[in-house]
């Protein structure tokens, strides 16, 4: 009886070991399956984010090409654009913040995630262009690459001369004592307030600033106001009578000449801000007695 107890004690701790072993051996290849999907998810992750990055480079490559493109064809589209713009993908210059700026991996506008953002940023100072790409990442916030390239304006684009131009021609000369006879056959020139010098003004601003400019005022130099947004655009022509200085009584004389100066200023605003102005001195001559 004391061999059957002790025989059924030696199999019931034989049975306690084993369940012991299958616990242990269950948490072994839990533990393996947790590590293995973890891997297998990072494994996935990062394959997923090479490949948006790889498509990121793509469509930098690409904004890089439609802008060398751009520069040749088309220069003040890019080298005087105000604020960060973007190609889209029917070649037209976008603002970065325009729905054509925001494409899917194959470039086409989309709202669909996910959305690579296209942006490129002008550095005059540098000739530098630096493309952007931005897109929301998977696990959160958002990732971007960057590409910079230099790009010379040609000569003659906005690009290549920042400041921009004005420019009205330089001022004739004159024959005082040819300019002080009378053009009516009258006896001289009308007492004050009447007495007017007349001048015409031709813009010779450079044509391919045209589409850049917004405006323009005339600063005649002689006190009166200032004409505000006519005649802007290169080759279009204004006149000015020239008021007399305050106290100014010409009499009449055409053997005594004498000059009045005015300083005739241009000021011409461009699309990037900018305000480049042209000044000339025009005498006007005169015949006191």
């Amino acid at each position: 009886m004391r061999r059957l107890h002790t025989k059924l004690k030696k199999r019931l701790s034989h049975r306690g070991d084993t369940l012991v072993e299958v616990l242990i051996a269950l948490a072994i290849i839990s533990a393996i399956l947790g590590g293995a999907f973890t891997v297998t998810r990072s494994s996935i992750l990062a394959v997923h984010d090479s490949g948006e990055h790889q498509t990121a480079w793509s469509l930098a490559q690409t904004q890089l090409e439609k802008l060398k493109s751009r520069a040749d064809s088309d220069p003040d589209s890019v080298f005087s654009t105000d604020g960060n713009f973007c190609i889209s993908h029917g070649s037209a210059v976008s603002l970065a913040t325009d729905a054509e700026c925001s494409v899917d991996s194959s470039g086409i506008p989309t709202t669909t995630q996910p959305v690579y953002n296209e942006s490129i940023a002008y550095n005059s100072s540098t000739s530098i262009f630096t493309i952007t790409i931005n897109w929301p990442r998977i696990g959160g916030g958002n990732d971007q690459v960057q590409m910079s390239y230099r790009l010379y304006a040609p000569s003659g684009s906005l690009g290549g001369s920042p400041s921009g131009s004005a420019d009205f021609g330089d001022p004739p000369p004159y024959d005082c004592t040819d300019d002080c006879e009378p053009d009516d056959g009258g006896s001289g020139p009308p007492p004050p307030p009447d007495y007017f010098w007349g001048w015409g003004f031709q813009n010779h601003t450079d044509p391919s600033e045209a589409s850049l400019i917004t405006g323009c005022e005339w600063d005649w130099g002689d006190g009166t106001p200032p004409l505000v947004n006519e005649a802007c655009m290169p080759n279009e022509e204004t006149d000015h009578e020239f008021a007399p200085p305050p106290g100014f009584d010409p009499t009449y004389n055409p053997s005594v000449c004498y000059t009045l100066h005015y300083t005739v200023t241009l000021t011409v605003h461009l699309i990037n801000g900018l305000s480049p102005t042209k000044s000339n001195i025009y005498d006007v001559p005169g015949c006191p007695g």
